[in-house]
């Protein structure tokens, strides 16, 4: 079954994909971190750079990269890996206001409506 996410940005308009994007790299940096914000929002459980790439088709690298800027941050975390070096690393929010501020403008970023300042 798809992510919820990945259906309401992914099923979109190209078009309006390409300006949610724009939008996230005027915003945060980053093309793509509006989407890994949503995903995890939305995932409510740790996450992996794998798992990210998997629900939002996110390339690997780019899910990593977001990843390490949200870690970066402060508004989620790394968790101890359990089997070794080797292990997957796991992700999981860091409960606050600054992540549901994140959050919250991660879904403004990726609205379709208009958001044209006057």
């Amino acid at each position: 079954m798809a992510h919820p996410l990945r259906l309401s940005l992914h099923g979109t308009h190209d078009v309006d994909v390409q300006q949610a994007r724009r939008r996230s790299a005027a915003v945060f940096g980053n093309e793509k971190l509006a989407e890994v914000v949503l995903f995890v929002a939305a995932e409510r459980a740790p996450v992996t750079a794998q798992v990210v790439t998997t629900g939002t088709g996110v390339t690997y690298s780019l899910a990593r990269d977001a990843l390490r800027r949200l870690v970066s941050a402060g508004v989620i975390q790394e968790l101890p890996r359990l089997g070794g070096t080797r292990s997957p690393l796991y992700y999981e929010v860091v409960d606050g206001r600054l992540w549901g501020l994140f959050v919250e403008l991660a879904r403004e970023v990726s609205s379709d409506r208009d958001s044209t300042v006057v």
